[in-house]
């Protein structure tokens, strides 16, 4: 998603960027519609250095974010990292001048937080996440740019059912935070934007770490926001972590839901403004995709 938005707006800048796009299979629907947009396609992985290397090839930028490490994939829990630093290095030999690295907000705060040291975190996630960020700032480039979103918007949509599954069937936001607990919200499609615009004005964005959201809510307000635009009846429901597995909803996100209690991502709205990127608001994004959500009765 972060990916494609930076795209979308590279290619509809006046002077249109050259895109050149890593693809897993060149014949999927997805690549298609990126090569009938005139963006290059090279099939490979992240995973395997000669594609990487040959997708790089007299590049100027790279757009870098790997996929955190799988909970049930115990023998590779340092994926993440590990490409990181394939790309970085990848990077450098080929010559490419920017680098802009996608994280999460705290990534390499992660021994700061309340209970770290009791293992109360999953520690692959966070670990892996300060790894590639340490691999990106010692890459061998002229300019790079470390964002670090928020939580993602489209965790409400499309994928309220992963984090959220009473959302359809019961009309419920059941959630293990507290319910004076504000998250911070930023939509992919933002991220991509900011992306395009550190390559865009590199001189001004090079050498930052640039937290982002746009929203910081309770579940309640979220809530409110969705049944407002949806005209559906619906409520935030606090529960304790037992409750919300018992509910449906999945391990990692209830884990998630009790760090944001304990920690959050702690974005200052106003410096996330302050780079001229305009974001969008949760509102403005439920109002969008008023008829995308599913909600059942309350």
């Amino acid at each position: 998603m972060q990916g494609g938005a930076m795209i979308d707006t590279l290619l509809g800048v006046e002077a249109p960027v050259k895109v050149r796009a890593l693809v897993r299979d060149s014949s999927s629907p997805a690549a298609q519609a990126l090569a009938e947009r005139e963006v290059q396609l090279v099939e490979g992985s992240f995973f395997e250095g000669q594609a990487i290397r040959s997708a790089l090839a007299g590049a100027d930028g790279v757009f870098s974010m790997q996929m955190p490490p799988n909970p049930s994939d115990r023998e590779d829990l340092e994926s993440e990292a590990r490409v990181a630093r394939i790309l970085m290095d990848a990077a450098a030999a080929a010559g490419v001048e920017t680098v802009v690295h996608t994280s999460v907000a705290r990534a390499g705060d992660h021994e700061q937080f309340t209970g770290w040291s009791e293992g109360r975190w999953w520690e692959p996630y966070w670990i892996n996440k300060a790894a590639a960020n340490d691999a990106v700032r010692a890459a061998a480039v002229e300019h790079r740019v470390i964002l670090e979103p928020a939580m993602m918007m489209e965790n409400l949509l499309p994928s309220e059912e992963f984090m959220f599954p009473g959302l359809s069937r019961r009309g419920e936001l059941v959630s293990a935070m507290d319910p004076d607990t504000r998250m911070d919200y930023i939509s992919a499609a933002d991220a991509g934007r900011f992306a395009a615009a550190a390559f865009l004005d590199c001189a001004r964005f090079a050498g930052h770490e640039i937290d982002l959201a746009s929203d910081s809510l309770t579940l309640a307000e979220v809530a409110d926001t969705i049944a407002g635009v949806t005209g559906a009846s619906m409520r935030a429901r606090h529960a304790s972590a037992e409750e919300a597995l018992a509910a449906g909803a999945f391990h990692g996100a209830v884990s998630s839901q009790r760090w944001q209690t304990d920690e959050g991502y702690q974005v200052d709205l106003r410096k996330a403004a302050s780079w001229g990127v305009e974001p969008c608001r949760f509102a403005d994004r439920a109002t969008a995709h008023r008829f995308d959500f599913v909600v059942g009765a309350a």
